[in-house]
């Protein structure tokens, strides 16, 4: 009878773990960004990356204006892709 429940409750925490899995996300991670497609810069002066999503926590550290660009223009200001959201 331990066995068994002892089973279930892994059972259960793996599909728990497996639930909170953004899947989601990782299917749009892999997704290569064209010129025209929108991404989000930082205006700061130091920074160095460009972000497919609005969300990416790569862009809770800045402090000045976030703006909406093109893949272009975020390269034409020396920006690279965020390591996190982008794939190149």
């Amino acid at each position: 009878m331990k066995k068994i429940v002892y089973s279930l409750l892994v059972c259960l925490a793996c599909l728990l773990v497996l639930s909170s899995f953004d899947f989601d996300v990782a299917l749009r991670n892999n997704m290569k960004l064209k010129d025209r497609d929108s991404v989000f810069v930082c205006t700061g002066w130091s920074s160095k990356r460009f972000h497919k999503y609005r969300n990416c926590w790569g862009l809770d550290y800045c402090r000045h204006k976030i703006k909406k660009v093109t893949v272009k223009e975020a390269r034409k200001e020396g920006k690279t892709a965020c390591k996190v959201c982008c794939k190149e």
